[in-house]
């Protein structure tokens, strides 16, 4: 006997035939496993990317320092005392160890923005073309700021997307002169932020200008922040301490005082994002392999009650000589096609679900995460879910196979 035997198939089509309601029972465990499966994956796999992807232009090696108010008196200060950053600050900074490179964070004012009858109320801060590299915006009209705009202090800006619409409406801002709290600016970009986990001001009503121009004009308190970014490889909760240490130290700040400084550090939120997407994806694994393997001992079952209402038939076949050999191969091949069948169905049901959402999601999660996001799985995810359902299938087989063996010719025929 061969897989080439037409008799063979015929006979296991037969056999499937004479049992519609178990093999849809059959099929439809297997059906739903592999469907559940493949839509989980697909799913977990890209809410894994988005989160990921929604980070991936900020350093995770870097932690951030906010300016706050002290809670405890230190060295000859009371407590209550506002802490501001300056450059030497910076400076000092740049001398630890392990750090790469440090970044100011600009405070945002409000301000009043007018062109031509039009006017309102909107936000002003300072942007240096070096911070590109951790807070990134990407223009929707024009260019972005750039270092020669830095250097010469230039008087020109780049507007959110809202900002563009009240001011401008349809017509395109680039070259235009606005004034910001009674100073001319060129507009020469609208710009809109790619989002990374971290906002600290709301892009789409802010005008972002020159960070030296910006500190010229806010000479007073111009910094919000510090960014410090480490070295590759650097232990980045390391890093914090010590750089905490060092502004506590040059700001007079008492080494236990919490309240002074307020710090954010990207490497824990990343173990933190990474853990969870991990237990996720676990999860899924473990609810989709489970309904799986609920699905084979479904199928189990059912094949072991079939060889219970073919025992006349099979009995009849071993005393006309069927080797055991022959009966094992039918009967896993009536798992198999069942099984296999229904898992390339739920995988094609899968994937049109998973597409569905690609088309009706897809742009939201483009703009939210700004990159390219599938919810659909890979080749070989589907692949792997497919050997799953035919080594399940397999498995399946192998107790009504041996059950089958067991019967004997003489009790099989003598059997109502």
């Amino acid at each position: 006997m061969t897989l080439f035997d037409l008799d063979f198939w015929n006979e296991i089509g037969q056999t499937i035939n004479k049992n519609k309601r178990r093999s849809i029972m059959t099929a439809f465990s297997v059906f739903w496993g592999v469907f559940l499966l493949t839509l989980l994956i697909g799913l977990s796999e890209a809410l894994n990317k988005v989160t990921v992807n929604s980070f991936g232009k900020m350093a995770t090696n870097s932690c951030f320092f906010f300016k706050g108010q002290t809670t405890l008196p230190y060295a000859g200060f009371k407590a209550g005392r506002q802490i501001k950053f300056d450059k030497q600050d910076f400076k000092n900074l740049k001398t630890i160890d392990g750090v790469k490179d440090v970044f100011p964070l600009y405070n945002t004012n409000s301000c009043v923005a007018k062109y031509s009858d039009k006017k309102g109320d909107y936000s002003i801060t300072g942007k240096s073309f070096k911070s590109q590299a951790t807070d990134p915006v990407i223009a929707i009209k024009g260019r972005i700021l750039n270092k020669f705009d830095e250097i010469e202090k230039r008087k020109v800006c780049v507007i959110g997307i809202q900002f563009s619409k009240e001011l401008f409406g349809e017509e395109d801002p680039t070259g235009k002169m606005i004034t910001i709290n009674g100073s001319s600016y060129t507009v020469v970009g609208v710009v809109k932020r790619v989002f990374n986990g971290v906002s600290f001001f709301y892009m789409d009503k802010t005008a972002l200008i020159p960070s030296s121009l910006y500190e010229q004009l806010y000479f007073d308190n111009p910094y919000m922040g510090i960014l410090v970014a480490g070295k590759k490889g650097i232990n980045i909760l390391d890093l914090e301490n010590n750089c905490d240490a060092l502004l506590k130290s040059t700001k007079g700040i008492d080494p236990n005082d919490t309240g002074a400084l307020n710090k954010f550090n990207m490497g824990k939120v990343m173990k933190k994002i990474t853990n969870l997407t991990l237990g996720l994806m676990i999860l899924t694994w473990i609810v989709g392999i489970g309904t799986l393997l609920a699905a084979v001992i479904g199928v189990t079952n059912i094949m072991l009650v079939a060889i219970k209402e073919r025992t006349q038939e099979i009995g009849i076949r071993r005393a006309l000589g069927a080797q055991p050999s022959a009966i094992i191969k039918q009967i896993l091949t009536e798992c198999f096609i069942l099984t296999f069948i229904a898992g390339i169905m739920g995988l094609s049901l899968a994937v049109i679900v998973l597409s569905v959402c690609d088309t009706a999601f897809g742009e939201d999660v483009l703009s939210f995460s700004n990159t390219g996001i599938t919810f659909q799985i890979t080749f070989w995810k589907g692949i792997l879910c497919m050997s799953i359902v035919v080594i399940g299938s397999l498995i399946a087989g192998i107790l009504p196979s041996n059950r089958a063996l067991t019967i004997k010719a003489v009790d099989a025929i003598r059997e109502e």
